[in-house]
């Protein structure tokens, strides 16, 4: 599941646990966003 309201499901048939590998990558994400103090902002659908 993705938070692309155009493409909300991604298949990824080549990656084995795709779906633990999405959440380390998010979470490797917050966590530099946190070290260099940048915040997101979801200024909804574009």
């Amino acid at each position: 599941m993705t938070s692309d309201s155009n493409n909300p499901v991604w298949f990824l048939p080549g990656i084995a646990n795709a779906e633990e590998m999405r959440n380390d990558l998010n979470r490797a994400e917050i966590g530099l966003h946190d070290q260099k103090g940048i915040r997101e902002v979801n200024m909804g659908r574009v």
